[in-house]
């Protein structure tokens, strides 16, 4: 196999002794065996104008002049955002397995591929992240290091990633126009200021991810009498739907069901109370009493249920309790309610935000046995 020994020390020498950019021609041959490490400082632009990508090659790449062109179809092992200013990314380019924001904002004017875990993108700040589509394909997590210049860094995640499909996400600015839809009762506000809009392979399109997402509360004002949630929409200008929320940190929201519609949003509901409700008919099975219910339960990220006896004796404690006919993430611990006596108890529920207060509730729940 030809190996351009050439044009590869042009490549490593060039970034190391000059500030010129770095041009590879079009009719330039290259070929590479044992997967080599090719890697390069860059403080200015990079012209791949050859046929040869570096797919087979461990190409390691450093950005670290200010603004900077990339152009021609590259592989990069990694890729290294540094030294400020723009990188525009002009022609398809795929990272295989990290990549680090130091410094500069990366617009990409092709595909921007990432293919390496979610955990090895590293970094991402207000002074560096992709101002444009970010796509990701891998199993897991994915992270999404996206932003826009008049937002600022608004990263977002997809919980189930797949190795098949990539789904790329961007954030757009002004001019969703999402308000709650009819029925949405707890949704009183949706944040217009910015969204983020998701696309897939996946042949059935944003549902068939099957996933929740996580958005980034950092730059959302939610008045303060609301909880963060995430909405989603067909459309721009259209009707917000509530995805609610399974987790609430100090600057991202969890969606509590998987989204089905292209783009999202966070959004504000309305202080959830809980009602425990006050009976259990464990001995008619198929009733809707058959088990302990705690309404909305779902809506906060932590809890602790215990339930005592009459004489105030715990006979079960759950931590992170959900509801047995819980559609996301229905109790499958099979606690057989039918083995409790007939007569009073009293459920105690501890309940709250992991970041935030802790709330208690108590509730008289009466077990009956039918004749």
């Amino acid at each position: 196999m030809k190996f351009i020994r050439a044009a590869i020390g042009l490549l490593l020498f060039v970034p190391l002794c000059s500030r010129g950019q770095i041009v590879i021609g079009s009719n330039v041959q290259m070929s590479a065996s044992g997967t080599p490490d090719v890697v390069f400082r860059a403080t200015s632009d990079i012209t791949n104008g050859s046929s040869y990508d570096f797919a087979g090659t461990n190409l390691i790449v450093n950005l670290a002049g200010g603004d900077q062109q990339i152009t021609g179809v590259l592989v990069v092992r990694d890729l290294n955002v540094g030294g400020g200013g723009t990188k525009h990314i002009n022609r398809a380019m795929t990272v295989t397995n990290s990549m680090t924001f130091e410094s500069g904002i990366v617009i990409p004017r092709a595909k921007l591929l990432y293919t390496g875990a979610g955990s090895d993108i590293n970094g991402a700040s207000e002074s560096s992240y992709v101002s444009g589509p970010f796509s990701a394909q891998s199993n897991g997590r994915l992270t999404f290091p996206i932003g826009m210049t008049t937002v600022g860094y608004a990263p977002a995640y997809v919980e189930d990633g797949s190795e098949t499909h990539d789904v790329t996400m961007q954030v757009m600015g002004t001019g969703a126009g999402l308000a709650p839809a009819t029925g949405e009762a707890e949704l009183a506000f949706v944040d217009n200021t910015h969204y983020w809009q998701i696309t897939t392979t996946h042949p059935d399109g944003v549902t068939g991810l099957n996933s929740r997402v996580t958005l980034s509360t950092t730059h959302v004002v939610t008045p303060s009498e609301l909880s963060p949630v995430v909405v989603e929409a067909s459309a721009t200008n259209s009707d917000a739907i509530n995805l609610s929320s399974s987790s609430v940190a100090a600057d991202a929201v969890t969606s509590r069901l998987k989204i089905t519609q292209p783009f999202l949003a966070v959004g504000g509901s309305i202080e959830v109370d809980l009602v425990i409700h006050d009976m259990i008919t464990p001995f008619t099975k198929g009733d809707a009493n058959d088990y302990l219910y705690i309404q909305s339960i779902e809506k906060f990220d932590y809890n602790k249920v215990t339930l005592l006896d009459r004489w105030g004796v715990p006979v079960k404690e759950w931590k992170n309790f959900t509801n047995y006919d819980d559609p996301v993430t229905p109790n499958t611990d099979g606690y057989d309610f039918a083995k409790l006596s007939p007569g009073n108890y009293i459920c105690l529920v501890e309940y709250g935000f992991t970041d935030g207060p802790r709330r208690k509730k108590s509730q008289m729940v009466t077990v009956l046995k039918s004749n």
